[in-house]
């Protein structure tokens, strides 16, 4: 079997490489949006979106039969020295040619069953692919279960992505990309992703409500009366939370001790969590949905909030398929750890 792409960069190593590892870190942040998911679009989201009919990519191997297990090679760093007498210019001009270089068939496979289950290819994923291709595929295997699920459009799933993505406690910039320029192709509308970020920024307010009770409790504790604020009077009060319970369909303690000490605060709270409602451009099940995948991504986990919008989901109808596949898209969310580290790890092997 020929060298891997990737095998053949590490033996460059040293400056002559200098120009294969720019080509990995300037397409680090940009999606390449071949091929298409072409999976109907379910009741939810629907929207805009479609697709084109799915071709299932995968190769014959990874299609069932009782093949021997794999094993698992992992490409090392060789030295320049290794190499033979090449000259600077011919370790340059290898370089440059990586990018052009085919991948092997086996890979190649690979590269393509992502691209028919997902939807899109992004140079994030070629030093994985490259450097580890059963691992890969594990990932691959694992990713692409909701998506050949009916519970959700594949718009919605975007959606899913996107929230997980930009949630403060990530904030991943690549992924934020890739999955806003997959929910355009799949139809979304700038209003509909606007109000997934804006409902996906509202989980800051957790850190007053949660913090509001752990206070209240300690004060308790210490024997220290809370002081109610006289800003606003009961009819104020009332009215705050009467609109907070009306658009959000819950109350707890947290929100009442917020609005019994502070009403202006509470007040501010309300209209700034009314803003991705006011776009009124999803539907109630989606943005629930949505805050499921916040709370339940793994740099949150935040079980209460979870369980709250769980719940809400079910209230308004929202399937167990659909919730379950949301916490599996949740789920995908470690693989940044490799999509992120792999490129360094390329990087200095190859300037070792």
């Amino acid at each position: 079997m020929a060298k891997s792409t990737m095998h053949r960069f590490l033996e460059l190593g040293g400056p002559g490489a200098r120009g294969s590892r720019d080509f990995i870190r300037s397409n680090a942040s940009s999606a390449m949006n071949t091929g298409s998911l072409g999976r109907g679009l379910s009741s939810r989201g629907t929207g805009q979106g479609g697709g084109s009919p799915h071709i299932d990519a995968r190769p014959a191997w990874t299609t069932g039969g009782g093949s021997a297990r794999r094993s698992r090679s992992i490409p090392a760093p060789v030295s320049s020295s290794a190499c033979g007498a090449t000259t600077p210019t011919s370790r340059r001009e290898g370089a440059r040619s990586m990018a052009d270089t085919e991948l092997d068939e086996h890979k190649a496979q690979l590269r393509e069953a992502f691209i028919a289950a997902r939807g899109y290819w992004s140079p994030l994923w070629d030093g994985v692919l490259d450097l580890d291709p059963a691992y890969f595929e594990a990932y691959l295997r694992f990713s692409e279960i909701p998506w050949k699920r009916g519970g959700l459009s594949p718009k919605v799933k975007e959606f899913i992505y996107i929230a997980i993505d930009a949630a403060t406690t990530h904030l991943f910039v690549p992924g934020i990309r890739i999955h806003v320029q997959n929910a355009l192709k799949y139809g979304a509308s700038v209003a509909e992703i606007l109000a997934v970020i804006e409902l996906t920024s509202s989980m800051g307010l957790r850190s007053s409500e949660l913090g509001m009770e752990i206070l209240h409790e300690e004060l308790e504790a210490a024997g220290i009366a809370s002081v109610p604020s006289s800003v606003a009077g009961d009819a104020e009060r009332q009215r705050l939370k009467a609109e907070f319970i009306e658009r959000h369909h819950y109350w707890s303690d947290g929100w009442q001790r917020i609005l019994t000490a502070d009403p202006e605060f509470f007040g501010t709270v309300v209209k700034l969590f009314a803003a991705p409602f006011e776009l009124a451009v999803l539907d109630r099940g989606t943005m629930e949905l949505i805050q499921v995948a916040i709370y339940a991504s793994v740099t949150h986990l935040e079980p209460v909030a979870m369980r709250r919008h769980i719940r809400a989901s079910i209230e308004l109808g929202v399937t167990e398929q659909e919730i379950a596949e949301v916490l599996q898209l949740a789920s995908v969310l470690g693989i940044h750890s490799s999509t992120i580290s792999v490129p360094i790890l390329l990087e200095e092997a190859a300037a070792s």
